[in-house]
């Protein structure tokens, strides 16, 4: 049995083996061991109920009480449903998977298992996908303190992220380039859901709030009646209508207007902040703190090539706020996931190496991810700005690992695969307005260079090896298995081109990220990955075609 993640174990509570189902006023509540989350977990389920009812209409005529199953173990809640969600709704029963967020699981998957009760036919109509994508991202923003539910503030860091990131990509374009593409090809949702599931919350949002916030908008008392009449079997446009007298909105596409204007009303950008000491900076999605040096000054030949200029921290925190942005969106579309973060990441860049140090940084790194504190941090040591920023993008692929794949934290992902991504992740190259991954720039031409002067002759080790290789063994090699591993990632998204994706053996990766996503034990992920045209792969084949490959990569310089 594996040990529950420190901070989980303060949610706990061991309750007597008779108290393992619970019983309120709305909900029949089962765990799969003698313990709940919380002590006030039915506290907290029934003031939801409250909040759902009030919201959504009220549950006249459901069948019995709600049912709600929680977990204590990721396996045996993987038994159940896929670890993509820490929660899933299945044949009438909420299942959540207890970890830190289990309070964010109750709300958004009890709103739509509520949905489902009262309006059984919503769930089954194809013409409104955005309607329970959008509140599963709205209830997903709920927060619980004092024994109160907390929902419907800008004030809270969910909805803050949220209206703050929509901003910013309707800066770029993003929301009517999205449209365009969804409208044409409705498979676009997949690939677009970061963008779609924020545009559906934004609907929602503008629906029980706008003009202001607090849950009292113009339309919020008529949401009611808009799935009453969807539950009746009405078209989309037609059960719009309850919401013309409060705000002449006649479809989707009054919504859609309403929230363009209502994002564009709101101020979210928090200036940067300076002291005497720090510079710090609020992106959509990153938190960040940088230290000013205090002793900074040009070196001269003898630096070892490590700083020729004075540092330019504020330079710096600007290339990094819109760079960290561009990769977060990267994050998003590898990893597809199927939820928002209501999180912002932290980023902490320190000016001396000691503090770096004294802060957990492994001696001889510049970045480091800490699981414990989900934060990032690094060492502002050259005014060569892109070695630090393609390390942070190298250990926010550990960020985002952490936050998608359940088991990242118990090391059941294997370390050429974990260590490989994230080098192809640093391995970024800004053209134009983008930003550009799984390149020979950045971390890859290192590795290049260390093939060029090593390897060229004498070969890479094997697939074998590496593919067995535990992360005792993969750390003792040191930076030749993280030039292999990144050489054997890049290898499977790109061959036979250089750098272009899609290539022959890209779906290895895709169906590795949606193994580790649902949770599967390594093992089934390697068998059901490593195949073509539903055939195992042959790995003997795949080695030679991938030292093949490596050996005429070569450097743009």
């Amino acid at each position: 049995m594996r040990l529950l993640p420190g901070a989980l174990l303060l949610l706990v509570i061991a309750t007597p083996s008779a108290a393992q189902d619970l019983s309120t006023e709305h909900f029949e509540i089962r765990s799969s061991g003698n313990r709940v989350p919380a002590k006030d977990v039915d506290v907290l389920l029934e003031a939801l109920y409250g909040v759902w009812k009030a919201k959504l209409g009220p549950a006249a005529g459901a069948p019995g009480k709600l049912k709600v199953v929680f977990y204590f173990e990721p396996q045996a809640y993987a038994a159940e449903a896929s670890l993509e969600f820490r929660y899933a709704v299945k044949e009438g029963t909420l299942h959540v998977l207890c970890d830190q967020e289990y309070v964010s699981s109750l709300a958004a998957g009890g709103a739509l298992l509520y949905v489902s009760t009262v309006y059984p036919s919503i769930a089954a109509r194809k013409d409104a996908p955005w309607l329970l994508a959008g509140l599963r991202v709205y209830f997903a923003g709920t927060q619980w303190s004092g024994g109160a539910v907390q929902i419907d503030s800008v004030k809270q860091p969910a909805p803050v992220m949220n209206l703050h990131a929509l901003q910013w990509l309707l800066k770029k374009g993003e929301w009517w380039a999205s449209e365009k593409a969804i409208a044409a090809d409705p498979t676009e949702i997949e690939r677009r859901r970061l963008l779609y599931d924020l545009e559906s919350w934004a609907g929602w949002w503008v629906l029980f709030n706008a003009p202001g916030d607090g849950g009292n908008g113009r339309c919020a008392a008529s949401v009611p009646d808009f799935l009453a009449a969807l539950q009746a079997g009405k078209k989309t446009e037609e059960a719009f209508k309850a919401f013309q007298k409060s705000a002449n909105i006649a479809g989707p596409q009054g919504v859609d207007k309403l929230a363009r204007e209502y994002l564009q009303k709101q101020r979210l950008d928090t200036p940067d902040q300076e002291t005497a000491t720090s510079l710090s900076a609020e992106t959509p999605h990153y938190s960040i703190a940088i230290e000013k040096g205090e002793k900074r000054k040009p070196t001269g030949e003898n630096s070892g090539g490590i700083a020729k200029k004075a540092v330019n921290e504020p330079r710096f925190l600007e290339e990094l706020k819109w760079k960290m942005e561009l990769m977060y969106e990267k994050y998003h579309l590898a990893f597809r996931l199927q939820f928002q973060p209501h999180r912002k990441s932290k980023i902490r860049i320190y000016a001396e190496e000691t503090r770096y140090l004294a802060s957990g940084g492994p001696r001889g790194s510049i970045a480091y991810y800490d699981p414990r504190t989900k934060e990032m941090a690094g060492f502002l040591a050259s005014a060569d700005f892109d070695q630090l920023f393609n390390t942070l993008c190298h250990e926010g692929t550990h960020q985002f690992f952490d936050l998608g794949f359940p088991h990242y934290r118990y090391g059941d992902v294997p370390p050429w695969f974990s260590e490989g991504f994230a080098e192809c992740m640093g391995s970024g190259e800004v053209r134009g307005k983008d930003l550009h991954v799984f390149t020979v720039k950045g971390i890859a031409e290192t590795h290049l260079r260390m093939f060029k002067d090593t390897y060229r002759n004498t070969g890479l080790l094997g697939l074998d090896p590496l593919l067995k290789m535990d992360q005792t063994a993969f750390s003792f090699g040191g930076p030749a298995n993280y030039a292999r591993s990144w050489s054997f990632v890049h290898f499977l998204w790109n061959y036979p081109s250089v750098d272009s994706g899609h290539g022959d053996y890209s779906e290895v990766l895709i169906r590795m990220i949606d193994g580790f996503k649902a949770g599967k034990a390594s093992d089934d992920v390697w068998r059901d990955a490593f195949q073509k045209n539903g055939k195992p792969l042959s790995l003997e084949k795949v080695d030679r075609e991938w030292s093949a490959y490596t050996k005429r990569l070569h450097t743009r310089d």
